[in-house]
């Protein structure tokens, strides 16, 4: 499978971020692939592995339906070859049910193949996210 070009990569990314801010969850998951694997880190919410579209969809839904208002900004997108994108997100919401006003960085670690979304990861910092990008390397067959 061949990576789309960076520069592709990164304007889907963007158009999603715009997607859901705008509270269009579609535009992320008509563009995921069948089997999208999904990982929300141990110190963010919703965490866990999830797979498949399906699973996504859903994961999406309880992450918005935990915030009564939410946005995220990009801070910065870093191409890390072979199809990742390692995104710096600035995230303000408020707690549906508590009311809180919430801030925080989120690193969202996504893996764009043949134009489709075959991994979405949250990370609470770039330490963890560059971590998980160098397992994922180390699990892939070698180019012959």
């Amino acid at each position: 499978m061949e990576a789309g070009g960076s520069d592709e990569n990164e304007a889907l990314l963007l158009e999603g971020i715009d997607a859901y801010n705008r509270g269009d969850l579609s535009f992320a998951i008509e563009r995921a692939s069948e089997d999208i694997e999904v990982y929300a880190h141990r110190d963010l919410i919703n965490t866990g592995t999830y797979r498949g579209r399906a699973e996504f969809e859903r994961w999406m839904h309880n992450w918005q339906e935990a915030w009564s208002e939410i946005t995220m900004d990009v801070r910065s997108v870093e191409a890390l070859g072979e199809g990742y994108l390692l995104v710096d997100v600035f995230q303000e919401a408020v707690g549906a049910s508590s009311g809180v006003p919430v801030e925080m960085d989120i690193f969202q670690l996504i893996e764009v193949r043949d134009g489709e979304i075959t991994r979405f990861h949250l990370y609470p910092d770039r330490d963890s996210a560059m971590e998980a990008v160098e397992r994922m390397r180390d699990q892939q067959p070698a180019a012959d």
